[in-house]
């Protein structure tokens, strides 16, 4: 709400969601200074991750994927959603969805490691015993 000509008016920002979905998905995404996979690649860890909490929680993997597409699309139609000085704030709120599926491929990987290592030492244990 503003004041305008000694009156209130109100003032919003619908007539600024009319760029194409395409062209705004592929900027939140690509977009060298602004996008998600140039300035978090980590973010792709998100993916494999995204099935494991499906298969353990299927309801909030459900849940958190419905939230980040919305975000996605939302905001791949606002005309300026790559204005900020500090990347694509507006997807922050998608980044923070992503953590859980980022965490459980993490702790894959850990988990994977160990089991390599734990290999590896047996069998250089095995091979230096007499």
């Amino acid at each position: 709400m503003a004041v305008a000509d000694g009156a209130f008016v109100t003032v919003g920002h619908r007539g600024l969601f009319d760029q194409g979905v395409l062209s705004g998905l592929a900027g939140e995404l690509f977009d060298p200074v602004h996008g998600l996979l140039p300035t978090s690649p980590i973010l792709l860890l998100a993916i494999p991750g995204f099935v494991l909490l499906l298969r353990r929680r299927p309801r909030e993997a459900v849940l958190f994927l419905a939230i980040g597409e919305f975000l996605l699309l939302f905001f791949a139609t606002y005309r300026y959603w790559s204005a900020s000085h500090y990347g694509n704030r507006f997807l922050m709120p998608l980044v923070a969805v992503t953590a859980p599926s980022i965490a459980l491929s993490l702790q894959w990987i850990v988990v994977w490691l160990r089991s390599r290592l734990m290999r590896g030492q047996e069998a250089a244990i095995l091979n230096v015993s007499p």
